[in-house]
């Protein structure tokens, strides 16, 4: 990995080696990896446990259905099925006629004792009482990703994670291969669980996954053709009980790449460059603050390719929003589309129509001169640092909800040079309001939403802007970020209606 390396003689021809063409998919898939017979050796005449009954669990039973013979099929959820919608609830009844067992609200984790492999739906805790006892006992314990990567049809699977930007690149890197003409599906933590899309992929497609690092905590042969980290930052310790073991998932991403395999990662994360020394695979580097090479970044204003000379991709305002993380999102899909052999028209071509997802720093309305921005996918501190960063001007936060075990006390100093008030809300306010208490800026609670939006606008001046960025989840007072960001819109909106209806 480079550092400091002179900017090579801009030209504008490709970059030497190969490129793949649309009608050039079918030579480049490679004999399946693992595939479905490792799956059968794994499930075949043996018996196997669902552990969840959300969309990622029906979509496992089905599939093994489809494609193993195990002994006997179970599924268990800690939910009760009296208290479920009608249409998950009927799910759930109908098994029985299908031979597969349920277990609602087990108590004694005993349980799993009886089954040979346990796949597990994301959210599965790794200390949760079932799969401790299932490892104590030497069960096989799938996630349900990976048994959708072990019956699909052989194609190219390209893994994106990180602590922010997930969504936004997994779809902008979808986006550009559509649009070069390639054969893609694309799911994950996004959209349809990787079980269920497999079923309809057809062989040489693009398999674009978002993995949280929930699902990437209990991997064992996900093997990417192509593996990007975004970027990592405390998150999730709740789930994962340390900032070492959540970066740990992250990493293990890369695991069971070979050397001909890549590895897009950011160069800026100093932190990660002796993991990223060790990794099997060819490291490809974007970032920021440096000329990575071979890598992307911004030289002047310009997107940059460095591959033994600087190839020019294009201008920063081709990217609808500008904003720095979303251009560090831009440079992975660049480099992303590099490693799948794209060529740099085909790259260029899709550039200027990617555009960032709902809730991730939108703008939602000017206010007598206060602008409003909804960052409610801001679920993090590494999130809710680069939306601040972002800010040119003087911001009223609105923070608060679920902190996740998070320490919030390295915002303090972006705080004390962006912020000229918080107003807080949700569960956890008060435990930020103490990791906030020495900033220098005043800490307003607020009850709802509704107050929120009113008590910023008070305090906020022309020029300013309110910020809804809540470095935390949502489910304290929402049904998700979505809803969180939909309510905070509809309250600035009738806002400024009634504002607007008082001056006629």
């Amino acid at each position: 990995m480079g550092m400091g390396i002179e900017t090579p003689k801009v030209v504008t021809d490709e970059p030497e080696g190969p490129m793949v063409e649309a009608s050039d998919v079918s030579s480049r898939v490679q004999a399946r990896g693992p595939g479905v017979s490792t799956l059968r050796d794994l499930l075949d005449d043996r018996r196997v446990l669902v552990l969840g009954f959300g969309v990622s669990g029906q979509a496992a039973l089905e599939l093994v259905g489809d494609v193993a013979r195990p002994a006997a099929l179970a599924v268990a959820d800690e939910g009760d099925p009296a208290s479920w919608d009608p249409d998950r609830r009927s799910r759930w009844n109908a098994l029985a006629a299908d031979g597969i067992e349920t277990y609602a609200q087990p108590a004694d984790p005993a349980f799993v004792d009886a089954w040979d492999c346990l796949i597990v739906s994301p959210g599965f805790r790794p200390w949760h009482p079932w799969l401790e006892r299932a490892r104590t006992h030497g069960k096989t314990v799938l996630p349900e990703f990976e048994l959708g990567y072990l019956a699909a049809p052989p194609g190219i699977w390209i893994g994106i994670t990180g602590t922010n930007g997930k969504t936004t690149t997994t779809r902008w890197v979808s986006q550009v291969l559509m649009e070069a003409g390639l054969p893609t599906v694309v799911g994950g933590n996004i959209g349809e669980p990787v079980s269920r899309l497999v079923r309809s992929a057809q062989p040489g497609s693009y398999y674009v996954i978002e993995l949280s690092s929930f699902q990437l905590y209990g991997l064992r042969v996900f093997r990417p053709d192509v593996a990007v980290l975004l970027n990592v930052d405390q998150d999730h310790l709740d789930w994962h009980g340390s900032v070492a073991d959540y970066v740990a998932a992250k990493l293990r991403l890369f695991q069971h790449q070979r050397p001909d395999d890549w590895a897009v990662i950011n160069g800026d994360e100093r932190h990660l460059w002796e993991a990223y020394r060790s990794l099997p695979s060819r490291l490809l580097s974007f970032g920021l603050s440096g000329r990575w090479y071979p890598g992307a970044g911004v030289q002047d204003d310009w997107l940059m390719l460095w591959w033994g000379r600087a190839y020019p991709i294009g201008p920063v305002r081709l990217l609808r929003t500008p904003w720095p993380f979303m251009v560090a999102n831009l440079l992975a899909v660049v480099l992303t589309g590099v490693a799948l052999r794209l060529t740099l028209p085909q790259i260029r071509a899709s550039l200027g129509r990617l555009t960032a997802p709902p809730h991730r720093l939108e703008w939602v309305a000017r206010i007598r001169d206060v602008d409003f921005y909804d960052d409610s996918k801001a679920t993090n501190v590494h999130a809710v640092r680069w939306a601040l960063a972002s800010m040119t001007r003087p911001v009223v936060l609105i923070a608060g909800g679920q902190a996740k075990g998070q320490d919030l006390r390295p915002l303090r100093s972006l705080l004390a040079e962006k912020a000229r008030a918080v107003v807080l809300i949700g569960e956890d306010r008060a435990s930020i309001r103490t990791a906030w208490a020495d900033v220098g800026v005043p800490l307003v609670d607020a009850g709802d939403m509704e107050e929120a939006v009113r008590v910023a606008f008070r305090m906020a001046r022309p020029g300013d802007a309110v910020l809804l960025s809540p470095a935390c989840a949502s489910f304290d007072m929402f049904q998700g970020y979505a809803h969180r960001g939909d309510v905070f819109r509809k309250t600035v909106l009738d806002l400024k209606r009634v504002l607007e209806e008082s001056t006629e």
